[in-house]
């Protein structure tokens, strides 16, 4: 039961807002807000050109899709050595495009992530780390 108080909500006709191409410069510039999704669209468009098959079983399905050489794209750089590093392989199959796009934004997040950590780690790191390891194991495996 609405009270007075309450507003009254239009219901959307979908349950999504739907883009066409006239709207590029729109989705262009909402983008500028979230490199990462863009550069996310970006391995997409390739990983289309490519013709990628799904599922995609391993992080070595996807190096393939990499230039020969390093790429510095949207402030990350794209490398064998960090995308075995952060695509984990938890993220594996990826049964479609949309997962891809998803697996690759979890990616970027965690790397975003390691590097921040490591811009503000303290003096102490590597002992932090140790103990951390040391802490984290079972109390027999010490």
């Amino acid at each position: 039961m609405a009270t007075a108080k309450q507003k009254s909500v239009t219901k959307c006709p979908y349950e999504r807002v739907v883009f066409t191409p006239e709207d590029h410069e729109v989705m262009d510039a909402a983008l500028d807000y979230n490199p990462e999704l863009r550069l996310c669209a970006g391995i997409a468009r390739v990983a289309r050109k490519a013709k990628l098959k799904y599922p995609v079983k391993s992080v070595q399905d996807l190096l393939s899709l990499l230039p020969k050489r390093p790429v510095y794209a949207e402030e990350h750089h794209l490398r064998p050595g960090g995308v075995e590093t952060y695509m984990r392989k938890e993220y594996f199959p990826i049964a479609n495009e949309r997962e891809l796009i998803s697996r690759c934004y979890l990616a970027l997040m965690a790397c975003n992530e390691a590097m921040r950590w490591a811009a503000t780690a303290p003096a102490n790191a590597q002992t932090l780390l140790r103990e951390y390891k040391l802490a984290s194991q079972p109390k027999g495996a010490r």
